[in-house]
């Protein structure tokens, strides 16, 4: 049943029977969606002038269809639009606007972002959040039926968006299958806010029959009385955990009067065939309780048995099409995944209100702020507009589409935990933009490229210093000015952690080591030698292609790797068939996924070729072969791990690379290369001409500060030359000390302060 189908809702009491099956029968009329016809090739709005170029329809629903939108900044929207000939009514409208308010009020990483809302001739559009792998539902039809631990995983984010909901007063009215949808990165977020209602206090009842048949909850149906509240939404979460597990809703039947009579006398059960824990069981009957004020709260939901099971921190992609493995989730494994993700999720353990991830959750939606925006609704039928100024203002086209654009930058960021505070590289354009001659996926999927909106400064102005000595391009090499920009942090391996390397147990572990013994060297401290490292591994040539696909790079090992816009990567072996595919589910953890070409999944097709072709660039165009082979890392072998970039900053100076081995490595502008590595009492040297030497980090300063002649604290004490180098790691000095006092503000990790 449609949203629009409320009024059609029976109340379902022993005198009504002969009028359920009539108003039933009256469903059959004609669509509000089908007055919708498909919006014009270029979507113009009739206040701001601001456009939109329509692409494939991504869906229908009972009064709105939803396209898939670009802008002329190449970011994409999903555009709900309403045909304005389904709005005659004054209560039409003020349902439309009421959805507007409530979904425009909602700020949760786990709920799709309302973008912005326009208007044209013919239709109203709601710009939302691109979700590119659809609906649980659409999962669901081709899966049939879910792991416990995915289950698991999809939960925790309901639950904390529904809690966030429910801190705001919201009761949404229509949690289903159909209505949650999938990011790129298969993060859960709510939407449709069509039936959502606002609670005007805490006693406030409300007596609107509404809802999908297979999740209303029986208060709805048979409570007209009484009125319903915020509990529908927990019993519509355990329909849905039900579904998952089941494959079909408890109460299930083709005849919606069946169905009704079901959820009054709450008769359903747990097919024998299908293998449910006891937990699992028993928490999905709490949910299903007739009685509104004994089902659980949202946060003791997340500490049932069930929710101490396998968890993993991420699902891959392949989900969509096939059961995965949870070989690697011991119980300590799973543990730290449920608290992960329940903390990125605003519930749970420490939660509170949710504040973690949102600054209003707690706060409710001021419902005379919404009364006041209905009140300024024109509803007569001859009206032309649709929405009031407020919501849809007259401004330049310019300014609506900085705004439109912020607002899209934004959500990419509200998605993290506040705590989780990503540091990323700027990007300008997505990766669909290909070579002419590259071959295209079949995939027709919407994928969300939002811009990366967030980038930090070190202290240093813009420079116009050409950097990159080279860019990738089929038929020219051109340059690109410099900036200054950080990467994400370095992620974490998601395994046991006895079995963490001490470069990756902490996202500023490595940094620290460096951080300290730099500091140690400049203060001319001992520093005894740890391990018998000969070299690091380092990168030998790069291409930085990041304004439009990512940056390619070449190790020392002969491993080809490429740090693409979106953040993953991938890391080909140079003997075998056999490569790694990167992703970051959620900082501070990253996936790591060995394919063999052959076996590659398809929707890595386009990312594969581009791997090849900046290989195939950097081998003939930049490689040159180091002086003294025998200081060279030795390759990689075959079934081992490669290593891969985590982080690059580019300024006027050098450009820095980190990589997840724990080496950070600083390419000056005059060619010369510094190799940090063996927990930072080591440096790699190479000069202009390719000659490499490794050097004890004090041992390395002392020469340094002999040559320069300077003094410990670093002032001149002649005025004659000498050579760099101990400009060039004063410059490190600075620049890891600024990324590690940030590192350690953006993780909550305590810092030493230490002065030369």
């Amino acid at each position: 049943m449609n949203n629009m189908d409320q009024d059609l809702l029976p109340r379902l009491d022993e005198k009504a029977e002969s009028e359920l099956k009539a108003k039933t029968a009256a469903k059959h009329k004609e669509r509000l969606s089908a007055l919708c016809k498909t919006p014009p090739t270029l979507i113009r709005s009739k206040t701001s002038g601001l456009e939109f170029h329509r692409g494939q329809c991504l869906g229908e629903g009972g009064f709105a269809r939803c396209f898939q939108v670009e802008d002329d900044d190449g970011h994409i929207y999903a555009a709900k639009t309403i045909a304005k000939s389904s709005l005659t009514s004054s209560k039409t409208r003020i349902k439309l606007l009421g959805e507007i308010k409530v979904h425009q009020s909602m700020d949760h990483p786990n709920i799709v972002k309302f973008i912005e809302c326009f208007e044209d001739d013919t239709n109203v559009y709601i710009l939302l959040e691109v979700c590119s792998n659809k609906t649980l539902m659409d999962m669901h039809r081709r899966r049939k039926r879910f792991t416990e631990p995915e289950a698991r995983y999809f939960m925790i984010q309901i639950l904390g968006a529904v809690k966030y909901m429910h801190s705001r007063k919201v009761i949404h009215r229509d949690l289903k299958l159909g209505n949650i949808f999938l990011d790129k990165d298969m993060h859960v977020k709510i939407g449709d806010f069509g039936l959502a209602a606002l609670l005007l206090s805490e006693s406030d009842r409300k007596k609107t029959i509404c809802g999908t048949p297979n999740y209303i909850a029986p208060e709805v149906l048979f409570g007209k009385q009484d009125g319903h509240s915020l509990e529908v939404d927990l019993w519509s979460v355990g329909i849905i955990l039900y579904a998952m597990l089941v494959g079909k809703p408890p109460f299930q039947s083709k005849d919606v009067n069946v169905i009704y009579k079901r959820i009054k006398a709450n008769d359903y059960r747990f097919p024998e065939d299908v293998n449910i824990s006891d937990d699992a069981r028993d928490l999905i009957q709490s949910l299903l309780n007739k009685d509104p004020k004994a089902r659980p709260s949202l946060d003791d939901i997340v500490d049932h048995p069930f929710f101490y099971g396998e968890t993993p921190s991420y699902l891959p992609v392949t989900c969509l099409e096939g059961v995965p493995h949870w070989k690697h989730l011991t119980p300590s494994i799973s543990r730290r995944n449920f608290l992960k993700l329940a903390a990125a999720s605003g519930i749970g353990p420490g939660s509170g209100n949710g504040s973690l991830v949102s600054s209003q959750a707690g706060n409710p939606v001021e419902v005379n702020d919404v009364i006041q925006e209905i009140q300024t609704v024109d509803t007569s039928e001859s009206v032309e507009r649709i929405l009031p100024e407020c919501l849809s203002p007259k401004v330049s086209n310019t300014n609506l589409r900085q705004i439109v654009s912020h607002a899209a930058a934004e959500h990419q960021e509200e998605a993290k935990a506040v705590r989780l505070s990503s540091l990323r590289s700027l990007r300008s354009k997505p990766l669909s933009d290909l070579p002419i001659n590259m071959p295209h996926s079949t995939n027709t999927e919407p994928v969300n490229y939002s811009p990366l909106a967030r980038s930090r400064r070190l202290g240093y102005k813009e420079g116009t210093k050409q950097l990159a000595t080279t860019e990738l391009d089929l038929k020219a090499v051109t340059h690109y000015p410099m900036s200054t920009v950080m990467s994400r942090p370095m992620p974490c391996m998601d395994v046991p952690l006895e079995k963490f390397a001490p470069s990756s147990t902490n996202p500023t572990f490595m940094l620290k080591e460096i951080h300290d013994m730099l500091i140690k060297a400049l203060a001319d401290e001992y520093i005894p030698t740890y391990g018998q490292h000969d070299s690091g591994t380092y990168i030998t040539q790069w291409v930085d292609y990041s304004n439009k696909y990512g940056m390619g790079y070449q190790l020392s090992n002969n491993c080809t790797g490429l740090y693409f816009n979106d953040s993953s990567s991938i890391v080909a072996h140079p003997e075998s068939d056999t490569f790694e595919y990167i992703t970051f589910p959620g900082l501070p953890t990253f996936k790591r996924q060995r394919y063999a070409y052959k076996q590659a999944p398809h929707m890595l097709e386009k990312k594969l070729y581009l791997v090849k072709h900046f290989r195939e660039y950097m081998m003939e165009h930049l490689y040159v072969p180091i002086s003294n082979e025998a200081s060279a890392t030795k390759e990689t072998d075959v079934g081992q791990e490669m290593p891969f970039l985590t982080d690059f900053i580019r300024m006027p100076e050098a450009i820095l690379f980190r990589l997840n081995t724990g080496e950070i490595q600083f390419n000056f502008m005059d060619h010369y290369k510094f190799i940090f590595f063996n927990y930072g009492r080591s440096i790699q040297v190479i000069d202009p001409s390719r000659q490499t030497s490794v050097h004890n980090i004090r041992e390395f300063v002392r020469q340094s500060r002999r040559r320069a002649k300077l003094d410990r604290d670093g002032r001149s004490i002649a005025t004659a030359g000498g050579d760099k180098m101990f400009q060039r790691l004063d410059i490190c000095e600075v620049v890891i000390s600024s990324w590690y006092s940030r590192s350690c503000a953006a993780f909550g990790k305590p810092k030493r302060t230490q002065q030369r």
